[in-house]
């Protein structure tokens, strides 16, 4: 199963299509994403706050 439709078939599931879905591997630290670097002593849902209002992209993918 290719990434694409691995995506699809989770839209297809989730209840609330206007949400930001943040994904990463199980190793990922969420020091990057959507060029924005995570400041040291930010938490990783400030971070996340911080890229979801300068993106309008429904899925951020770990860097």
């Amino acid at each position: 199963m290719s990434l694409k439709s691995r995506l699809a078939k989770i839209e297809k599931t989730i209840p609330d299509a206007d949400k930001v879905h943040f994904l990463g591997w199980a190793d990922c630290e969420w020091k990057e994403a959507e060029g924005l670097v995570r400041a040291q002593d930010e938490s990783k849902e400030e971070f996340f706050e911080r890229v979801k209002s300068v993106t309008d992209k429904k899925w951020i993918w770990c860097d």
